[in-house]
């Protein structure tokens, strides 16, 4: 056989061998491709189970369809075998799945209602929630609570943390604080902390801010001299109710924030600060409802600045209201610490 009839001989063998064997030509390219798919499927997979352990369980039909068809989508594409163009598949779940670990602009909210704590992720309005740190504890004592989610600040923008636009008087409640079940335990008995927890969890209610205050003074000061937890539950049940007057919550509560924030200046030092952080912090809440903004109730703010206009003697006001409010709470009063 010639030369020349050997290398045709050999040139027909091999070309047949590329037809019945590809990856004998792209042996490194195929072999990349079975390298960076499991790759990109466990970044994806990972990246999934991430957004349940950042922001909870989602919160609507929405979010639960959203990454229902993502999971589907990643599960298909993790199983197809990859070929040339395999890459073009993931281009379906890997952007939205980015979006959600680095959204554009991500809030945090708060259910007022139950203590519970979540998120919201834009540009798809994707909600997830989780228990908070006393959810299970309320729901002892005032059965199950739906929870009615509030704004509570600015999460993040892209790849920065922010902590802006945040709402200051929900958020400081007590029944996010981890001090709340020692402080329910300061009370006498199961009906007076029911009491207290209807008052604290009913959004409605202008007097929980301020009841919230007294509480976290207690906590922090103990029992006022000669009173014990069933004689300073006799003297103040009257204060924890549900109060959606601005005008008589204002006059109840008139002069605390002074009173507290006394405390503060006289006992908070560094010894005892751990003690009075949350009073501090009850303090802060009580100024903003004042004021009736950072999440403070209009009305509260009304209330005070028309008691404020009366205490002073407008003789454009009508003195009626603090008559009648003088009367109604005469010999009601706080028993306050030395």
């Amino acid at each position: 056989m010639t030369r020349g009839a050997v290398g045709s001989c050999h040139r027909r063998v091999l070309r047949r061998t590329l037809q019945t064997h590809p990856e004998t030509s792209t042996g490194k390219k195929s072999e990349a491709r079975h390298r960076i798919h499991p790759i990109l499927c466990s970044l994806q997979i990972l990246g999934l189970a991430y957004l349940f352990f950042e922001y909870g369980w989602p919160l609507n039909a929405w979010t639960w369809s959203c990454l229902a068809i993502c999971g589907s989508v990643l599960m298909l594409v993790c199983l197809a075998r990859p070929t040339r163009f395999f890459f073009l598949r993931h281009i379906v779940t890997l952007p939205f799945l980015l979006s959600l670990i680095v959204p554009l602009e991500s809030n945090w909210i708060q259910d007022v209602h139950g203590g519970r704590t979540g998120a919201v992720i834009s540009p798809w309005a994707l909600r997830f929630g989780r228990d908070g740190e006393n959810t299970e504890l309320l729901e002892s004592y005032l059965g199950e609570l739906k929870p009615k989610w509030r704004h509570q600040s600015i999460r993040s923008m892209a790849f920065e943390r922010w902590s802006d636009g945040d709402e200051r008087v929900n958020s400081r409640s007590l029944i996010y604080s981890k001090r709340l079940e020692k402080i329910l335990f300061r009370l006498p008995n199961r009906a007076a902390r029911r009491q207290v927890l209807d008052c604290l969890t009913d959004s409605s209610n202008l007097l929980r801010v301020h009841q919230g205050l007294l509480l976290a003074a207690l906590d922090a000061k103990g029992y006022p001299d000669g009173h014990d937890s069933a004689t300073w539950w006799e003297a103040h049940s009257w204060v924890f109710v549900v109060e959606k007057s601005g005008l008589r919550a204002a006059y109840i509560t008139h002069g605390w924030t002074d009173r507290c924030s006394s405390y503060l200046d006289r006992d908070g030092n560094e010894q005892n600060a751990a003690r009075f952080e949350l009073l501090a912090s009850q303090v802060r809440a009580a100024n903003y409802q004042f004021g009736g903004s950072w999440g403070g109730d209009r009305a509260f703010g009304e209330g005070a600045g028309y008691l404020l206009a009366l205490k002073l003697d407008n003789l454009e006001i009508d003195q009626f209201p603090l008559t009648y409010l003088n009367e109604e709470f005469e010999g009601k009063t706080v028993v306050w610490w030395r």
